[in-house]
């Protein structure tokens, strides 16, 4: 008979619990079968009210709890726990009923001794002896204080001569210590078979053009052929040729990155935290060896060789590549005799598994350093799931799409018609109008009251009334040529539109009563109709929309901007960058194109347009800028690129 007896101490100034909690689930796979197991100590781990056992599956009796605070560590104990079956003495066996609790505040001392629920009985008392009482019974003095907190004491009743009788036996079940896991129990039972012909067999027979078939050649070559073309798009014979003469094209334009940490050597360690994060009590593979028996140091060590030798020659076992599939009904709707009906699960090798883990995990850290992934990336990333997309995406719904709101940041010195042009917006009072043609016809028309009727008959012959102004506007939308013809209410809309947008076009290219030209001057290079722009919807950080927006329309703090509010007035001639030796004006132009004090940033940019666009480096200024500011891929990046100029131009010290 053995008994182990583990000491602990998890520092609070630590943070890597998880870490200290693995090894010591390690150190119970390896001793619980040789003996009697007691864990002890200080692991600074306050669980509050949570349980240690799983509810309705675990039969132990429950805890007293007189500590209701939790923390980051108590959750990592309690994982711990109910992974490997073990549960607190603490609030348990009979003794004093302190809990090591000799706080005031009622805070327990996070001292615990930790049993398997098969030993719980055999614990019969567990008494905490107090430094005070130790003191006061040895008689001994000390000069400075020390914490009242003393030692834990249990008794264990061990049967020494039944154990050693039952070891006799050989092959003989041990009676005297049963099993209160009730998961084996219900794991035993499905293996017995009970209840077998309830589950819903797939059917040996499918479905054809012909009609059904139960020949075996027939059903397994449509289920062959079926999940074949899952995930497999056409062949196309250019593809490869296209893809290959592309790379070769553009590779000069991808940074070269380091990529020393992919490919260093597999450790020991890395092996060890691959098996720790398998899951226990899982589907086996075609191998049949489950994620529970690798938690040994033997194992380990087999592991690490195996694991080694494919990582340094590149080969894997073949028993590896084999897979079991399980075919499971989508839906009690669905024809049980069309494979595309199941919802198939491929369960792989566990080992195979561990070496998998090892690679993405070295890959995910790799991605990450050097910030290759997307932030909208979710999908095979550490603490992050699909859940987040929905959430987010049901908030774009809810809020944003149903109230069709979009958003630019112009300062108050901007145009209103870039805004309205950028924002797809008519004039003010274009609904408006819309329901005083409503009311002119309703009054022209009304045949319930004479008074109305003379009144407007009368009224709309002078200058001076509401009706004869209406009149002078309908006539304006091209709406009614004849006072005694009606205005068609069917073409309102539409007429109102076209002469909002004709009237924007001209108020953007006219410059009378300007004296260096429409402040519109840049922004009529690429715009031209009304009409809402894909960056108000694309663009989602709202520092760089709001740089793109004041950059298309001319107001931002560009020289060419702020000498026109200068005092005395800044001739247009002398607004000169100061930030390069072109002695160029510092407008719009000049400043995404030529100003050779942002060219790392315009690299950038640059590099993407050619990717999309192969003539766009032979493409002048004007159809360069066209391009930038039309193409929606590029949006987003141009955004970036002015936000990243424009802010080192705003912090330089010249």
């Amino acid at each position: 008979m053995m008994i182990h007896m583990f000491l602990c101490l998890l520092s609070s100034r630590l943070n890597d619990g998880e870490k200290f909690y693995n090894d010591l689930l390690q150190q119970v796979y390896c001793y619980q079968n040789e003996g009697f197991v007691y864990i002890g100590g200080d692991v600074n781990s306050r669980c509050g009210s949570e349980q240690d056992y799983i509810q309705g599956v675990d039969d132990i009796n429950e805890r007293e709890i007189i500590d209701l605070i939790s923390n980051k560590y108590g959750d990592l104990l309690v994982d711990f726990l109910t992974s490997c079956n073990l549960c607190m003495l603490n609030g348990r066996a009979d003794g004093n009923n302190d809990f090591t609790c000799v706080s005031k505040r009622g805070r327990s001392v996070v001292d615990n001794v930790f049993t398997p629920h098969e030993q719980l009985d055999m614990c019969t008392s567990c008494d905490v002896y107090l430094m005070y009482d130790l003191i006061v019974d040895t008689g001994l003095n000390f000069e400075k204080s020390v914490p009242n907190n003393g030692p834990i004491v249990w008794t264990v009743n061990i049967k020494k001569d039944t154990a050693c009788d039952t070891s006799k036996l050989g092959q003989v079940p041990n009676t005297d210590r049963p099993s209160h896991n009730t998961r084996d129990f219900w794991k035993y039972i499905g293996n017995i078979g009970i209840a077998n012909e309830r589950r819903q067999n797939i059917p040996f027979k499918v479905k054809t053009d012909d009609g059904f078939s139960s020949d075996v050649d027939v059903v397994l070559d449509k289920w062959k052929t079926d999940y074949e073309k899952l995930f497999n798009s056409c062949d196309n014979g250019n593809f490869d040729n296209n893809l290959l003469g592309w790379v070769k094209g553009n590779n000069h334009v991808f940074p070269t990155r380091n990529c020393d940490t992919l490919n260093c050597p597999v450790t020991r360690q890395d092996v060890i935290d691959a098996v720790n994060r398998t899951k226990l009590n899982k589907a086996v593979g075609f191998d049949y060896i489950p994620a529970d028996s690798l938690r040994n140091n033997i194992c380990i060590d087999l592991l690490f060789k195996l694991i080694s030798f494919c990582f340094q020659n590149g080969k894997l076992p073949d028993l590896w590549l084999n897979e079991i599939i399980n075919h499971i009904p989508k839906n009690d709707s669905g024809c049980k005799f069309d494979p595309m009906s199941y919802r198939s699960i491929t369960i792989l090798s566990i080992p195979c598994k561990i070496f998998a883990d090892i690679l993405n995990n070295r890959l995910n850290q790799w991605l990450n350093e050097n910030e290759i992934l997307c932030d909208e990336q979710n999908g095979f990333r550490k603490r992050r799931n699909c859940t987040d997309h929905v959430y987010v995406l049901d908030n774009i719904v809810k809020s944003r799409k149903k109230c069709k709101k979009g958003y630019i940041c112009l300062s108050k010195r901007s145009s209103n018609l870039a805004a309205r042009g950028d924002m797809g917006f008519l004039s003010d009072d274009a609904l408006l109008k819309v329901e005083v043609f409503k009311l002119w016809n309703r009054l022209k028309y009304d045949n319930t009251s004479n008074i109305c009727k003379k009144v407007h008959t009368w009224a709309i012959r002078r200058k001076s009334s509401w009706d004869y102004r209406v009149l002078q506007l309908a006539r304006k939308y091209n709406l009614i040529d004849n006072i005694e013809d009606a205005i068609n209410l069917s073409n309102v809309w539409d007429s109102i539109q076209t002469f909002e947008k004709e009237s924007w076009y001209h108020e953007v290219w006219n410059d009378k009563n300007n004296v260096n030209g429409n402040k519109l001057r840049f922004y009529r290079l690429f715009k031209t109709c009304i009409g809402t722009e894909r960056y108000v919807k694309v663009v989602n950080n709202r520092c760089h929309r709001r740089i793109l927006s004041l950059f298309r329309a001319g107001s931002l703090q560009l020289k060419v901007e702020t000498g026109r509010y200068a005092r005395p007035l800044e001739p247009l001639q002398d607004r000169l960058c100061i930030f390069c030796d072109s002695s160029q004006i510092e407008d719009e132009k000049h400043f995404l194109f030529n100003c050779c004090f942002y060219s790392d940033i315009r690299h950038e940019l640059y590099a993407k347009a050619c990717l999309l666009n192969v003539d766009f480096e032979y493409l002048c200024d004007i159809e360069k800028l066209r391009y930038l500011m039309c193409n929606e891929n590029m949006v987003p990046l141009l955004a970036s690129s002015l936000y990243s100029m424009f802010y080192r131009r705003k912090h330089v010290v010249i």
